[in-house]
């Protein structure tokens, strides 16, 4: 995760911001990503055993740091001053996907099409 999050934040050219999301997550909603536009710093999600996680969002500052990221650790492992913690409306937005298991599962659990809100 580290290594791909340097190589693209260090291909960003016009941007003030930055989110970091997973692929592998697709509950997370539109509110969720608003909410963390709102934080003026460093802002990450807050799951619900209070630890903090992706999506998150740095500002421009930041940049070096997460560029400096290698290998699989992300950046929780920076520990950033003052960055904030948003949560999500329902923790059913994190639900991560990695198997065919994973994705039926969380279909059979939500009742309904796993396509992202517009």
């Amino acid at each position: 995760m580290g290594t791909s999050i340097a190589t693209g934040v260090g291909a960003l050219t016009e941007c003030d911001r930055v989110i970091v999301m997973l692929a592998d997550m697709p509950l997370v909603s539109r509110t969720h990503l608003a909410r963390l536009l709102t934080a003026q710093g460093v802002a990450f999600t807050r799951y619900s055993d209070g630890t903090a996680g992706c999506p998150a969002i740095f500002p421009r500052p930041v940049f070096p740091l997460l560029e400096s990221l290698t290998g699989d650790r992300g950046a929780r492992g920076l520990r950033l001053a003052n960055a904030e913690l948003k949560e999500p409306d329902c923790d059913s937005e994190l639900s991560d996907v990695d198997t065919a298991r994973d994705l039926e599962r969380l279909h059979s659990t939500c009742g309904r099409s796993l396509t992202p809100d517009r």
